[in-house]
């Protein structure tokens, strides 16, 4: 037992909020344990519980006791390190006090070290060829594209996703012996453990979507962006799955001031992108000799998918490009970097060929310089390919403006060129022509009508 390191885990159940972050900070176990005047354990807290917390917006400066866990599962009997291990993997545990018939703690079990001392036993290899691939939100925007796509490239896949517009996205993939469908929802932890049996690499997509979407129910994204995500990237740490690439955004720059970079200040203007910097830190925070996370900041999405989106600013200028022959310009100064949905998926795929050390516990910007405009340049590009178009322009309450540099990801991957926004029209104007897109309005379209037509029913 190491004395200090408990000592720095103990606090009083009537310090604040605040203070209680500051000892977990300070500590490597994102845990402190409350005890009350008499040394008797109470209750215990996590960095995750403070996240959700602040998430809610919940002031630093309440009492602990608002949010602490008063019914913590305790050990107290001797059992193996086996058996420990089993135990809080089954329920969840990242940290186990132990302690005596008086409540008072004796000294505490670590998952990640208890993990790592039973790895060390069968001394697994870090750098194994990935075969088999869990994709997560496998049957949305971006996953639709990218399930092909690591097919193509000779992956087995498993998606897992909730399939909250049905499993149309996916058609055709069912006759292919490489790919699985588990339709789960990310919250159902058990769920998730029991499918990423045998899986050698995590891509993490399935999140609520979007500034509109995610304000819907607060709650309910916070659960889902941010506990869920905490949950299974911990989950793949103790079961030793080593590469998880989680896809974060770009908006986590909020309002910012020239090129921005991977180490620039972050500013988040919306409960989305302030779920993604929590995501990103416990991803981070877990990250260990064989746990290797790398988060990818993605510009804004545009292009056809299996599962087509116009709610995102490029695809909904196109489309009523196409069928108004107008061009509505919310503001129209602010900057965005743009990423078409193909190349994500090139990048995603060679990072599960890359050399885990040159990409763990990473963050990259994903997308091409010459792809970040101002929006009213967006509808002159359009302008060019559909003439005629009348464009207009409104005011905007949108406070998001980030130019953003990709030399990051220039400096470690082969990116191609980048498919440019012309492209992007070019492969809509066909999609609306051989009827592949009816009614762009339609809320399957939508992440924020989706969810809307999911709590109303």
């Amino acid at each position: 037992m190491d004395d200090n390191r408990l000592k720095a885990m103990i606090v009083s159940q009537d310090c604040s909020m605040r203070e209680v972050m500051e000892v977990i900070d300070k500590g490597a176990t994102n845990t402190a344990f409350l005890i009350d005047t008499t040394s008797r354990l109470v209750g215990i807290v996590t960095d995750g519980d403070i996240r959700r917390a602040i998430l809610k917006k919940i002031s630093l400066n309440v009492s602990i006791r608002t949010i602490m866990n008063v019914e913590p599962v305790t050990l107290w009997q001797n059992y193996s390190k086996e058996e420990v291990y089993q135990m809080m993997i089954e329920r969840h545990l990242l940290c186990l006090p132990v302690i005596n018939k008086n409540k008072e703690i004796l000294d505490f079990v670590y998952l990640p070290v208890l993990a790592n001392n039973l790895r060390k036993k069968t001394n697994p290899k870090l750098e194994k060829k990935v075969k088999n691939v869990f994709l997560i939100g496998g049957a949305g925007y971006i996953g639709s594209v990218l399930v092909r796509a690591l097919l193509s490239s000779g992956f087995k896949v498993t998606v897992y996703d909730v399939l909250l517009n049905g499993a149309g996205p996916l058609q055709g993939l069912e006759q292919d012996q490489n790919f699985n469908l588990v339709q789960g929802d990310t919250r159902n932890i058990d769920q998730v453990i029991s499918a990423i049996q045998g899986i050698d690499a995590v891509i993490h997509l399935g999140e609520v979507v979007g500034d509109p979407a995610c304000q819907l129910n607060p709650d309910f994204t916070i659960d889902v962006n941010y506990t869920a995500t905490k949950k299974i990237a911990e989950a793949c740490c103790h079961l030793g799955i080593s590469r998880f690439l989680f896809a974060s955004s770009c908006s986590v720059y909020g309002a910012g001031e020239g090129i921005l970079s991977e180490t620039s200040v972050l500013n988040p203007v919306s409960l989305y992108s302030q779920c993604k910097i929590e995501a990103e830190r416990a991803l981070l925070s877990l990250s260990d000799p064989w746990f290797c996370p790398t988060i990818f900041r993605l510009a804004t999405v545009f292009g056809l998918s299996y599962r087509p989106r116009f709610d995102l600013v490029v695809n909904l200028m196109i489309a009523t490009a196409i069928k108004t022959n107008k061009i509505k310009v919310i503001g129209g100064e602010q900057w965005r970097p743009f990423v078409h949905v193909r190349d994500i998926s090139s990048i995603f795929i060679q990072a599960l060929h890359m050399p885990i050390k040159k990409i763990k516990k990473q963050v990259f910007n994903l997308g091409y310089d010459k792809n970040n405009y101002q929006i009213f340049e967006l509808a002159e590009i359009i302008s060019r390919v559909i003439p005629g178009l009348t464009i207009e322009r409104y005011d905007s309450a949108d406070t998001r403006n980030y130019k953003v540099s990709f030399q990051k990801l220039y400096n470690t991957f082969l990116p191609r060129e980048g498919i440019g926004i012309k492209e992007g029209v070019r492969e809509l104007i066909e999609a609306f022509k051989q009827g592949f897109i009816q009614d762009y309005t339609a809320r399957q379209y939508s992440n924020f009508h989706s969810l809307i037509n999911e709590y109303s029913e």
